[in-house]
């Protein structure tokens, strides 16, 4: 009886051990996934872990933060980036809009990103991947530094360009370009000190930024204008047309060689409804001090609302945003367009 105990326990022990045996250990967590550094030291490398749900996934999680990384560092407002690409490729772009100013960033990123390498990767008990993205900084420096020279290129070129120009258009046109550019070398320097700090200590502008500025400051001031409001409606508009052009640097002057007219008409609209509605008729044209309409603007649309003087305020609301937006764009794609020589 006591043998046959024994043998049913010793049965008993062999399965428990052969079922422990089959049973799969979960690998314990590597430490780079925590700390990627372990693997790759930050002074030669700029390294991040990505996760999901399959090896390809977290290869996009991976590169997406370190795109994260450099995108920091980015200031640059939609109407800025689209105005350098526009200088730069010599294509008209379209209005900036929060997606397109990230698509146009991330082109710049990922141009940086070409070298980016993938090390360990390690799968956990709940089957999510982990995988260390690296960049080697000297190489990534150097796409930069390339991305800089190109710009500087570019600048020293415009700079040459404005010691013969007599017209104050391309004079604005040439150095605001500059600047525009200039502000895109900003940036790219703020990114790469984070990937490079020795590289961006060492750097130096083959000219001066602050003396720049000063230039472009100054070449907008030549630009002034004068008004020419062709009815009592566009009076109301005077002051968004004076914010507008002061904010762009440019100069109000009742003498000036430039002239901006403007006509705004309201009409009110018989509805079949309690609402009152106003259409609203709007045209501007900048002159220069040949005569000639070098830039031409026209809107219409109507506001309504309960209470008619209400109607009518918001026609004159939606004219005054137009200017501030798409009138806006017009003049700054024409003097662009100068500075596309």
């Amino acid at each position: 009886m006591k043998r046959a105990v024994l043998i049913c326990v010793l049965i008993t022990i062999s399965i428990c051990l052969w079922a422990g045996a089959k049973k799969p250990r979960a690998s314990k967590r590597p430490a780079w996934v925590d700390d990627p550094s372990q693997l790759y030291q930050p002074e030669r490398y700029l390294s991040t872990v990505g996760i999901g749900t399959s090896r390809s996934d977290a290869e996009e999680n991976a590169r997406a933060n370190l795109a994260a990384i450099l995108l920091t560092e980015v200031t640059a407002s939609g109407e800025e980036v689209d105005r350098y690409l526009q200088i730069t490729s010599g294509e008209q772009t379209q209005t900036s809009s929060v997606s397109q100013v990230s698509t146009s960033i991330r082109a710049q990123v990922d141009q940086a990103l070409v070298k980016l390498k993938f090390g360990k990767s390690w799968k956990d008990e709940q089957a999510r991947y982990y995988i260390v993205a690296y960049l080697e900084r000297t190489e990534t420096a150097d796409i930069y530094l390339g991305m800089l020279a190109d710009n500087n290129a570019r600048v020293m070129s415009y700079l040459r360009a404005v010691l013969d120009v007599t017209d104050p258009w391309k004079y604005h046109a040439w150095l605001n370009a500059a600047w525009t550019i200039d502000q895109h070398s900003a940036a790219l320097l703020s990114q790469l000190a984070v990937i490079a700090p020795k590289e961006r200590s060492a750097y130096q502008e083959p000219y001066d930024s602050e003396v720049l500025k000063f230039q472009a400051t100054d070449a907008a001031r030549k630009l002034q204008f004068r008004f020419e409001l062709k009815t009592p409606e566009a009076e109301e508009l005077r002051p968004t047309l004076e914010t507008l052009l002061i904010s762009m640097g440019f100069v109000i002057n009742p003498y000036a060689a430039n002239l901006l007219s403007c006509e705004l008409k309201l009409e009110p609209v018989d509805q079949l409804s309690e609402q009152k509605f106003f259409r609203y008729l709007l045209s501007l044209a900048i002159i220069d001090k040949d005569g000639t309409q070098i830039i031409g603007y026209s809107d219409s649309g109507r506001e309504g609302h309960l209470i008619e003087s209400q109607a009518r305020a918001g026609a004159v609301s939606t004219a005054a945003a137009k200017l501030e937006t798409e009138f806006r764009k017009k003049l700054l794609d024409y003097i662009d367009t100068l500075a596309r020589r």
